[in-house]
């Protein structure tokens, strides 16, 4: 990739960090993260402040725009906030793109589908059922208006169930990893299906969205296969070799849960990206990587 000045925002995130690890240093990266230490390369600024256009100087190539109120349960809490993070901090970050000449490559979710679908496309009916989905399909509206009234480049990247190294303990998979030492794993609602994409080929679609960037477009990352909390439970003791003994708590089920979220991916595939890692390889990975930290 050639040299370029990308700016991420909420690089000190799980996605964020990740990204920015592997872009730097091949890549010149200023981050932006609301919470941390500034420093070389590290801005402290939050999104919903209309001024942070001020504290970076110079040309900017790209900005990959991660920075979210991004809790399921938080933003069904505090709907208020969700918004003003999620759709005002985009219009932010989408004016200070258009400011500075750049491409924008936007976190969105596949929460803004209607997850009642077996296979969700990019042309499949966006009706979200939370709060976190409304506001992600909000901040999407934000930035195609400005790419077609300024005629911008930008890519809409509708993530799925991200899982791998530096999760943030909200994650199911996260969740699970966390209760191994105890052989005992209490969780919600084991049914539920998700397609599970490890962090580096999310890592992997950014980078492709970075070079490929020119007008208007959304795609799916994913990797077009679900399986259930269960099948995760279940691959992880193998992974361990010796059994889990699974707990439902139901003090930990939510409502808010859809039965199934899969990802169609024939537009990006097309386009030049595909993952490379299952569920397996991924959840080993990560449970090592874990081990290690």
């Amino acid at each position: 990739m050639t040299l370029l000045r990308i700016v991420i925002t909420g690089a000190g995130g799980f996605v964020g960090n990740n990204i920015s690890r592997v872009l730097h240093p091949a890549q010149d990266i200023i981050g932006i993260s609301e919470g941390g230490r500034p420093g070389k390369g590290m801005i402290i600024s939050d999104i919903t402040n209309p001024r942070i256009s001020s504290r970076i100087r110079g040309d900017i190539d790209c900005i990959v725009h991660l920075a979210a109120l991004s809790d399921v349960q938080a933003c069904h809490d505090r709907p208020r906030a969700c918004f003003d993070t999620n759709v005002g901090g985009t219009a932010n970050v989408m004016e200070l793109a258009r400011k500075k000449d750049s491409s924008v490559i936007f976190a969105s979710t596949s929460h803004v589908y209607d997850t009642h679908r077996d296979r969700l496309s990019e042309r499949s009916p966006t009706i979200p059922h939370t709060i976190y989905g409304a506001s992600k399909l909000a901040a999407e509206t934000v930035c195609g208006g400005f790419a077609r009234e300024y005629g911008m480049d930008v890519t809409i990247l509708r993530l799925f169930s991200v899982y791998g190294r530096r999760l943030d303990g909200r994650g199911v998979i996260s969740k699970i990893i966390s209760q191994l030492d105890n052989d005992t794993i209490r969780i919600g609602n084991l049914d539920p299906r998700r397609d599970f994409i490890h962090v580096d080929d999310v890592v992997s679609a950014f980078e492709f969205a970075i070079k490929s960037a020119s007008g208007f477009n959304t795609y799916n990352v994913g990797t077009a296969r679900t399986a259930s909390i269960r099948d995760v439970c279940n691959i992880i003791e193998k992974i361990r070799g010796r059994p889990l003994k699974i707990r439902q708590a139901d003090r930990q089920m939510r409502n808010i849960d859809a039965g199934r979220m899969c990802a169609d991916i024939t537009k990006i595939k097309k386009a030049g990206w595909s993952p490379r890692i299952s569920l397996h390889a991924g959840l080993q990975k990560t449970i090592t990587e874990i081990a290690a930290a």
